[in-house]
């Protein structure tokens, strides 16, 4: 549907408009909303920057912030591990899908993580809508086809496989620094290592740690 969508309609404005938003749904919404923000409790956020940047990652991955930050957790308390939801070691190319991913059973969400983002009235909000809001975005598509296609699904689906992709930051020995051009695929989770050794930490991730301390303050703990 993407590529058809770009044969018939591309323009290089709509082109950049679906790697902007690829960019806000990744990068902001996924990378440092859902994993540095609500996964590792790293920073907050005024409220209203919080529900913004919640609502990208969720159109940027299509799974709500309870459930990917609770499965996340477990990825480093047991990674490169059978009880690690997405070993890339152990299932190799079937990493790159969700479908072979060890996301259910006993292992499937940290509880102490389900059990501080269930306070959270926006991560609870996205659980209660989860199906309207999944569906929400086909009423843009009555407005404009082209905002639709351009505007969200195919970003929608880049950061999707960018989020898969994004699995693949380790090696036999543990999580590695992957390069800026994995860099830009992740956009910015290839700080791998730091990010295993330091999860609460984003001083050492570079523009990532640049971009969240233009929208959210570091916690004290």
């Amino acid at each position: 549907m993407c590529l058809w969508a770009l044969y018939m309609y591309a323009t290089i404005p709509l082109v950049l408009l679906s790697f902007l938003m690829f960019f806000l749904m990744k990068c902001v919404g996924h990378v440092i909303t859902y994993h540095r923000i609500l996964c590792h409790n790293t920073h907050k956020m005024h409220q209203v920057v919080e529900a913004i940047c919640t609502t990208l990652g969720f159109y940027g991955g299509l799974i709500t912030p309870i459930g990917w930050c609770s499965m996340h957790i477990n990825h480093h308390k047991f990674a490169d591990t059978w009880k690690d939801p997405h070993p890339p070691t152990l299932l190799g190319w079937k990493a790159l899908f969700s479908v072979f991913w060890n996301d259910s059973g006993p292992n499937s969400g940290d509880l102490k993580t389900i059990y501080r983002l269930s306070k959270n009235k926006i991560c609870v909000f996205f659980e209660k809508y989860y199906w309207p809001l999944l569906f929400a975005p086909l009423l843009l598509f009555l407005i404009s086809p082209q905002a639709f296609w351009f505007g969200f699904l195919i970003p929608s689906v880049l950061s999707t496989w960018s989020l898969h992709i994004t699995v693949l930051g380790h090696d036999q020995t543990g999580p590695k620094y992957k390069g800026l051009l994995y860099g830009f695929i992740s956009m910015g989770e290839h700080h791998h290592k730091w990010h295993h050794d330091h999860p609460n930490d984003t001083s050492g991730e570079g523009l990532i740690n640049n971009i969240i301390k233009m929208i959210a303050v570091k916690r004290t703990r």
